[in-house]
């Protein structure tokens, strides 16, 4: 059974995420670089997860859902 740093038991612990990351490339084939992608990411857990989120992300700590952005590239050489 899984508990916390104060050996209290964790109940069940849920998280989902979803994310939405569209690409532009110069070529059109599956493995072609370099590629400028945007991502856009929703996560959410219940309140046993809470202090779990916390510990890895401190402006999550009382939170029960979160998002991320940004830009990514990626180049071959």
């Amino acid at each position: 059974k899984e508990v916390d740093s104060n050996s209290n038991p964790l109940g069940q612990r849920t998280l989902y995420r979803a994310t939405i990351a569209p690409q532009l490339a110069i070529k059109s084939k599956l493995a072609a670089r370099p590629v400028l992608r945007a991502y856009y990411t929703q996560s959410w857990w219940n309140k046993e997860n809470k202090t779990s989120m916390g510990e890895s992300a401190p402006a999550y700590i009382d939170k029960t859902s979160g998002a991320a952005y940004g830009f990514q590239a990626e180049v071959w050489f």
